[in-house]
């Protein structure tokens, strides 16, 4: 899947994903460090999950653009949720050794 693909699907998400990782970098600082780090794996795990299927109910017709091009919607989401997650690892290690 070329990049440029994954961007035209991720951008429907990365308001709600980024916004949700921004507050969750917020809390990391300001909060004690023990067992923290697998509660907001969790917790964002979940929220991109809910994401998807708001997305997948809500706004479905756009994901026939995909369908054309030979994406499945399994492909699609799990790709969006790998990009999410490596952003939010990015962000959270950054939070991590700034606080």
């Amino acid at each position: 899947m070329p990049f440029s693909h994954l961007w035209l699907f991720y951008r429907y998400f990365i308001l709600g994903c980024t916004a949700i990782t921004l507050f969750q970098c917020v809390l990391m600082a300001n909060a004690p460090r023990a067992y923290f780090g697998v509660t907001l794996f969790w917790t964002k795990l979940l929220s991109s999950i809910l994401i998807g299927l708001l997305f997948h109910f809500f706004r479905n017709n756009y994901l026939y653009f995909f369908y054309n091009l030979g994406y499945t919607q399994r492909m699609l989401y799990s790709r969006a949720l790998a990009v999410d997650l490596v952003i939010w690892l990015i962000a959270i290690i950054i939070t991590y050794q700034l606080s």
